[in-house]
């Protein structure tokens, strides 16, 4: 993000889940969060704060699961009965 009073690259400093407050805000849901991830910037050189709302990728990351359907991760499963 490029601060908007200066042309500096502005710096990343927090990601929170927020409930949305608007339709187009509601389209942006990430499904796993519950909420839209809304993203903190600082621009290092003159200070001003911003925030913008972070758009999900039009195709969601696949879980390991699905990757590769015989692999589980280490310590899931059926627990032992013996």
């Amino acid at each position: 993000m490029i601060c908007a009073d200066c042309g500096v690259e502005m710096t990343r400093h927090a990601k929170k889940v927020i409930y949305p407050r608007s339709e187009d805000e509601a389209s942006l849901v990430d499904d796993a969060l519950g909420g839209v991830l809304l993203e903190r910037h600082t621009c290092p050189g003159c200070g001003k704060g911003a925030s913008q709302v972070h758009e999900p990728s039009p195709e969601p990351e696949r879980r390991a699961s699905e990757a590769s359907p015989g692999a589980r991760a280490p310590g899931v499963g059926p627990r032992r009965t013996d």
